[in-house]
C-alpha cells in the first residue's frame, strides 16, 4: 500500500510538470523564457554579427530557450554552452559594470572580447548608447572587472527570483 500511494505521488509530481527555478539568463521581453531576444549566440563568435535563431534550432539551458539559426550552431553550443553563452546571463555588460542589471532587452549590439561575448541594450538616447560607452571611462578591460566582480552579486539574486 505504501509503494503504490508513492507511486501516485510521484506522478502526480510528474504530470504537473517542472518545477522552473530562477533563471541567471536574460529573458526580458520574451513571455516564453527565450534567452537573448532569441538571437544565435554562436552566431556572434562565428559570423561576427548579430543573427536572429528559429525555434526550430532550440536548446534549453540555464532556465532559459535558445535559439540558434542552424543545426550546427546548436550542436556547438550544446557541446560547451559555457563557451559559446555571453556573460552576465546576456545581461547588459555596461550596466554590470556599473552596478545593476538592465531591465531592457537585447539589442544585437555586442563585443568580444579574450572570446568572450558580451551584450548591449539599445540605449536610452541613441541605439548605440551602451555600446559606445562600453569603450569609455578606462575601456572595456576596466568594465569587465567591475562587472565580473558585480556579477557574484547579481546572479544568486537572479536566480533565486521565480
Amino acid at each position: 500500500m505504501k509503494l503504490v500511494a508513492a507511486l501516485l505521488v510521484a506522478m502526480a509530481f510528474l504530470l504537473a510538470g517542472p518545477v522552473r527555478a530562477g533563471s541567471f539568463v536574460n529573458t526580458i521581453g520574451s513571455s516564453e523564457g527565450i534567452a537573448i531576444q532569441g538571437y544565435d549566440t554562436v552566431a556572434f563568435h562565428l559570423e561576427k554579427r548579430a543573427v536572429k535563431g528559429s525555434p526550430e534550432f532550440s536548446v534549453a539551458w540555464a532556465g532559459a530557450t535558445w535559439w540558434f539559426a542552424s543545426a550546427q550552431a546548436k550542436a556547438k553550443f550544446e557541446v560547451d554552452p559555457d563557451r559559446w553563452a555571453p556573460q552576465y546571463g546576456g545581461h547588459c555588460a555596461l550596466g554590470m559594470s556599473e552596478g545593476y542589471v538592465s531591465k531592457k532587452p537585447t539589442s544585437g549590439r555586442f563585443d568580444i572580447q579574450d572570446g568572450k561575448l558580451f551584450l548591449f541594450p539599445a540605449g536610452t538616447n541613441s541605439p548605440d548608447g551602451a555600446y559606445r560607452d562600453w569603450g569609455r571611462y578606462g575601456g572595456p578591460a576596466l568594465r569587465i572587472k567591475k562587472a565580473d566582480e558585480n556579477w557574484t552579486r547579481f546572479k544568486p539574486e537572479l536566480e533565486a527570483q521565480p
